[in-house]
This record gives C-alpha cells, sequence and structure tokens, in this order.
C-alpha cells in the first residue's frame, strides 16, 4: 500500500491527512451504523500516523465523519460554513 495525502477542512484550516482514503475503506468494512462508533474508529485509526492536538479533536472527528459521509456518496459540503473577513486598507 502506498502513502498518501489528502488535505480536509478541519475548522478554518485545511490540514493534510496522511492515509484517509484507505482508513474509511476499512472503517466501511466493518459494518458499523452508529455514527459515535464510526467516528471513534476512524480517528482512533488516523491516530496511529496523524498527530490530533487533544484540544482540536472535535474538530478533527466533524472533519473527518464527513469526510466518510462523503465517501459513502453523501451530499456533505467539504469546507464548514465559515465567515471570513477580510480588512483592506487605504490612504
Amino acid at each position: 500500500m502506498g502513502y498518501s495525502v489528502t488535505q480536509v477542512w478541519v475548522g478554518s484550516s485545511k490540514v493534510g491527512i496522511s492515509n484517509l482514503d484507505p482508513v474509511l475503506a476499512e472503517v466501511r468494512g466493518l459494518g458499523l451504523t452508529d455514527p459515535g462508533q464510526i467516528t471513534t474508529e476512524i480517528v482512533r485509526r488516523i491516530r496511529k500516523s496523524n498527530y490530533i492536538p487533544e484540544a482540536a479533536e472535535p474538530e478533527y472527528a466533524r472533519a473527518l465523519y464527513n469526510a466518510y459521509r462523503r465517501s459513502l456518496g453523501e451530499n456533505v459540503p467539504e469546507r464548514p460554513n465559515v465567515l471570513e473577513v477580510r480588512v483592506y486598507g487605504g490612504d
């Protein structure tokens, strides 16, 4: 199996997650139906090759579960709704 990195929106930042697709395929193969169990299993497996800051775990869990749902063909937006404010200076 090769090494791959997939960019995923975690909160308002795009983060590289290594071997996401193989992990999602493994978890799909488990036949789990409970979203909590699915999320826990994805996070547990992703942690083996990726650092997930403890404070950001809820955001990572949400992003990884959404990636799982997209892998099932569900229509889940890739980027969360984030308000972006830009301030431009002038003379």
